[in-house]
C-alpha cells in the first residue's frame, strides 16, 4: 500500500515539474519577439545619415556673388589717343585672374614663336619679334579685294593657322592696326583700315580667341612704310598689323 502511495507521488512531481517546464519556455518564446521588436523600432527611428551637409543654412540659401562677364566684342581704340592702347591693356590686367608670372613671360614668348615660324611663316607672313613683342605684317593686297573690307578666301586660310596658335596661347593680347595708301579721302580711308581691322578680330573671335584680349585701331593712311608716290610703294603701305604681347603682371 505504501509502495503504490509512493509511487503515484513521485508520478505527481515528475507531472508538476515537467509542467512548470513547459510553462517558463512557453514565457520565454513569448517575450522574445516583443524584445526583438524593440530594438528594431529603436533604428528605425534612430537612423544613421548618409550623408552630412556642411553649409549653414545662411549659405545654403544665399545666392553666389554675381560674375561679369566678358565682353563679347573687341575694343575699338581712338588712333589719335596715343595712351589708349596702355589704358585698355591696364585695365584688362587688373580685371584678369589668369594671367603671366614675370618669370614666365621668356620661356612663353620663345614657344609662341616658335609655333609661329612653324604655322605661318611659309604662307608669306612677315614675323618681326622685338623682346617680348611680336608683329605679323599681313599683305593687303593678299587678304583684301581693292577698296573693300570682306575677307578673301585665302585669307581666312592664312587666319586660320593664326588662329589656331592665339587660341592655343591665350596669355598673349592682340592689337590689330589696319592701314591704307594715301589714295582717296583721309577720312574714308581711316574708316576703311578700321573696317579691315574689325574683319580680321571677327574671324579670331569666332575662331576662339577671347574679344577681349583683342584691341583694333585704324590708322588710315597715317603711317605709311613706303613712299606712296610708286605702285609698289602704295601696295606695302596697304597692310594689316597685329602686335602679339605677353598677357602679364
Amino acid at each position: 500500500m505504501y509502495r503504490r502511495y509512493e509511487l503515484s507521488m513521485r508520478t505527481a512531481l515528475r507531472t508538476f515539474f515537467c509542467a512548470a517546464l513547459l510553462c517558463w519556455l512557453a514565457a520565454c518564446t513569448a517575450t522574445q519577439p516583443a524584445a526583438d521588436q524593440d530594438q528594431q523600432s529603436v533604428r528605425i527611428e534612430s537612423p544613421q545619415p548618409a550623408w552630412t551637409r556642411t553649409e549653414s543654412p545662411a549659405s545654403a540659401t544665399t545666392p553666389p556673388p554675381a560674375t561679369r562677364s566678358p565682353p563679347t566684342e573687341v575694343a575699338v581704340l581712338d588712333p589719335s589717343d596715343g595712351d589708349a592702347p596702355a589704358r585698355y591693356w591696364q585695365a584688362l590686367l587688373q580685371s584678369s585672374e589668369d594671367s603671366l608670372e614675370r618669370k614666365e613671360v621668356g620661356y612663353y614668348i620663345d614657344i609662341l614663336e616658335a609655333r609661329l615660324i612653324q604655322q605661318v611663316r611659309e604662307d608669306g607672313v612677315e614675323i618681326t619679334r622685338q623682346g617680348n613683342t611680336f608683329t605679323l605684317l599681313l599683305a593687303g593686297r593678299n587678304i583684301f579685294a581693292s577698296n573693300q573690307s570682306k575677307l578673301k578666301p585665302e585669307a581666312e586660310q592664312l587666319l586660320a593657322s593664326i588662329t589656331a596658335v592665339l587660341e592655343e596661347y591665350r596669355y598673349t593680347r592682340i592689337s590689330i592696326y589696319g592701314h591704307t595708301d594715301d589714295s582717296g579721302e583721309e577720312r574714308y580711308n581711316q574708316t576703311l583700315s578700321q573696317r579691315r581691322a574689325q574683319s580680321v578680330a571677327d574671324y579670331l573671335v569666332k575662331g576662339g580667341v577671347a574679344a577681349q584680349r583683342i584691341a583694333i585701331i585704324g590708322y588710315g593712311e597715317s603711317r605709311p612704310r613706303a613712299d606712296n608716290a610708286s605702285a609698289e610703294g602704295r601696295a606695302r603701305n596697304r597692310r594689316i598689323e597685329l602686335l602679339l604681347e605677353p598677357l602679364a603682371k
